[in-house]
């Protein structure tokens, strides 16, 4: 059987390698060897269904491995639909993916639910001035909270998009518009100065002065304390507003894997206080780490990566209970960017033109991705499955979070503003700078795809009337005596 692939370009760019633990290297896909057609509206393309005509086109006898199928999956390696903002055409715009995997996207004045299916609109709702998509959050009861301009908390019903209660600013309008939510539900942001406490239901629960320069919430513990700062000061608020302790902080941090402890990195020191009574736990000096300055990057597990300044040439791995080092990271080249996925206990770092992902328990390498010459890194997401998805260049990869091993990959889009992944892992919702458009990529393992394939071939039969033998056998799936070979490391996130 004879499978060709999509049209090549003619010329292959350099295809970026996989280094192991070991020094094993692998060659990763080239990232811009398939030219995708333009893509179409939603309305126009087809579902996931096209797999299961694939699978039965392959199926001309005799065993099909994974790689012959694999050609005619990489036809349809463009985005599986993309849409237009909502709002005026050429303003700005901005998408949420929440937790429950709900998905807004935001356009001039314009605020729209999507069906993360097919793109199409669940419903759409109109404001007299810009919500932000980076602003929306939702409440205890589901509630969709929606921050308009800067003087008004809406309340929407998630289902349909009516407004359930709104909460009226004064004319100082809010210092820090993002809403945040207690574990009980209670709802806080600013009107001015003052920290404002709402019920579920948009209620004002109380309201009290924390000061009048700039002042924000730095995190909210599992008890409903409010960890805020305002000017130079950094205090904590009990559930019902009383002041718990006081201190010197303007740039504390509040890590939510590690509810223990506010962070305040100064100039001269980097300070740990006890979240619940304020009292000072332990003290760091730059010059002690061996650093020029303090960024923090985050917490969890009893352990705080702190970096040397912005460009983090140093990392430094510190018990977040006694301070003490417990491992440093140096870079080959000036700058790091990096990023901490503490749900895989571990951190990635750009180091130059690798990208490379570190133990957090022991800051030793996991694997090393050589990024080829002049790709960009974009950015990256962890799935709930153990997939990490990163751009670079113009292909958006799916690796095993765990041996940085490819899985899956989608081509010819330009530059992601943004990669969010849906809680099942399957898809992953980007958007694109300068386009105004949002898309969905198909996330899954080609064994994904094809345990898919399967399903859709047994639903029709099943309409028919009639019944799909599929069984397994070893490294096999047997579908109506294909035997399709699920091919050696075949079975990864899906």
């Amino acid at each position: 059987m004879e499978i060709k692939k999509a049209g090549y370009t003619g010329s292959t760019p350099p295809s970026m390698k996989l280094h192991r633990e070991g020094n094993q290297k692998e060659d990763l896909p080239p990232s811009d060897s398939v030219t995708v057609g333009s893509p179409s509206l939603s309305s126009e393309l087809p579902s996931r269904g096209f797999m299961a005509a694939s699978f039965r086109n392959a199926a001309s006898g005799g065993p099909v491995s994974l790689d012959a199928l694999s050609a005619l999956f990489e036809q349809k390696s463009g985005p599986l639909w993309e849409v237009a903002f909502p709002g005026v055409h050429g303003s700005s715009g901005g998408m949420k993916l929440m937790e429950d995997g709900s998905l807004y996207g935001v356009g001039y004045k314009t605020l729209a639910k999507y069906d993360t299916a097919r793109g199409q609109v669940a419903w759409q709702k109109e404001f007299d001035s810009e919500p932000s998509a980076s602003y929306l959050t939702t409440g205890k009861d589901s509630t969709l909270l929606v921050m308009l301009g800067f003087d008004r908390l809406y309340g929407l019903d998630p289902s349909t998009g009516k407004e359930k209660w709104s909460y009226k600013c004064n004319k100082t309008g809010l210092w820090d518009p993002a809403p945040q939510v207690g574990p009980d539900g209670t709802i806080f942001t600013f009107r001015g100065e003052r920290l404002v406490a709402l019920t579920p239901d948009g209620d004002e629960k109380y309201s009290r002065k924390v000061g009048k320069y700039s002042p924000s919430i730095v995190g909210i513990d599992s008890s409903g304390t409010a960890i805020v700062t305002s000017g130079n000061d950094v205090m904590a608020l009990s559930p019902k507003g009383k002041e718990l302790w006081r201190a010197d902080g303007r740039n504390s941090c509040f890590f939510p894997q590690d509810r223990d402890h506010v962070y305040i990195p100064k100039n001269e020191k980097l300070e740990v206080r006890n979240r619940e009574k304020g009292g000072v736990e332990w003290e760091r000096t730059p010059a002690d780490l061996g650093i020029s300055s303090v960024t923090l990057h985050g917490a969890h597990g009893g352990k705080l990566i702190v970096g040397d300044g912005q460009k983090s040439s140093t990392l430094l791995c510190l018990d977040t209970v006694t301070g003490k080092t417990l491992w440093e990271s140096k870079a080959q080249g000036d700058e790091r960017y990096v990023r901490m996925f503490p749900e895989e206990g571990m951190l990635t770092v750009k180091d130059g033109d690798k990208l490379q992902a570190l133990d957090m328990e022991k800051g030793t390498p996991l694997w090393t991705l050589d990024i080829p010459a002049g790709a960009k890194l974009g950015p990256q997401a962890l799935s709930p499955k153990g997939a990490l998805f990163v751009q670079v260049g113009k292909t958006v990869y799916g690796l095993d979070a765990a041996t940085g091993k490819p899985f899956s990959r989608n081509d010819g889009f330009g530059w992601a503003g943004d990669l969010q992944v849906a809680p099942d892992g399957t898809t992953v919702f980007t958007q694109e700078y300068g386009t105004l458009k949002m898309m969905a990529l198909d996330g899954r393992s080609l064994e994904g795809k094809v345990q898919e394939a399967v399903k859709d071939v047994q639903a029709e039969q099943a309409d028919a009337g009639e019944k799909a033998k599929i069984s397994e056998e070893d490294d096999f799936i047997i579908i109506d005596g294909l035997r399709l070979d699920k091919g050696p490391g075949s079975r990864k996130p899906s």
